[in-house]
């Protein structure tokens, strides 16, 4: 909203731009005029070549371009190293959006003014969903607002892609992510058995990492249904203990696949 203030509607306007770095890597990018947006969650270890290329090569003209880039604690070190160098030449203005702000490296955050924006308040969020639903004609009943609301916790990026998927279908579905994880500490609680871990859920654990989904958003979901879990206390102190030493260390990724 910031940038619309400053440049008008065109920033609103994005489109998708593909570029091929090698015969392996291909990236898509959703660009204006005046910013560039980059995810590197979705590019994993070549997040720093990625970088590389979106900083080198489509710099055009002496125009200061922004780039935007989502989810930047999950930029590995080199990465962060990369773009630090970069803010030297002055050619982009940079804007980092985390939730996690201690996973950036104290060198690159010394060049940046930290701003803390809240999430959004419950009223926020519905007063958002009755005006969406206005503008697209779709009537939506109180009870499947509150379920939209209650089921994301104030995140407004799935409470939206939620309602989306509600508009379009008129019927509420949960992730099929949080079900798989749902059947993994089902399957934990039922049968804790070494075998039926190895053969069944460090599968599952591999294919949510192979299909880009964060290993802490994961780790969160498993952790928070074990807590509600009725497995014994003490169980539940352990699983605290693992999680704590996991979230951590630097390669979530394999910690995921280890739980």
């Amino acid at each position: 909203m910031c940038f619309k203030e400053i440049y008008g509607n065109v920033v609103l306007e994005l489109g998708q731009e593909k570029y091929e770095i090698d015969e392996n890597h291909e990236i898509v990018l959703k660009v204006s005029p005046f910013h560039v947006e980059f995810n590197p969650s979705q590019y994993g270890l070549r997040d720093r070549i990625t970088l590389q290329f979106i900083i080198d090569k489509m710099k055009v003209g002496s125009q200061q371009k922004t780039l935007i880039i989502h989810e930047a604690d999950k930029l590995t070190k080199e990465a962060q190293f990369t773009v630090r160098r970069a803010m030297e030449t002055g050619n982009w203005r940079y804007i980092f959006i985390t939730e996690n702000i201690s996973a950036m490296m104290k060198p690159l955050r010394s060049r940046c003014l930290d701003i803390r924006i809240e999430l959004p308040t419950y009223d926020e969020l519905d007063r958002l969903i009755t005006n969406i639903c206005q503008q697209e004609h779709t009537h939506i009943t109180q009870k499947d607002k509150e379920m939209i609301l209650n089921s994301n916790n104030g995140n407004l990026r799935t409470t939206l892609i939620t309602l989306f998927v509600y508009i379009q279908t008129k019927r509420l579905f949960k992730p099929t992510w949080k079900i798989s994880c749902e059947l993994i500490v089902k399957t934990i609680v039922v049968t804790p058995n070494v075998e039926v871990i190895q053969k069944l859920i460090r599968p599952k654990l591999c294919e949510f990492i192979e299909n880009g989904l964060s290993p802490s958003l994961i780790l969160k979901e498993i952790f928070t249904l074990c807590m509600n879990s009725n497995i014994d206390q003490l169980y539940k102190l352990g699983v605290v203990e693992i999680i704590h030493k996991f979230v951590c260390c630097s390669s979530l990724s394999f910690n995921l696949t280890t739980f």
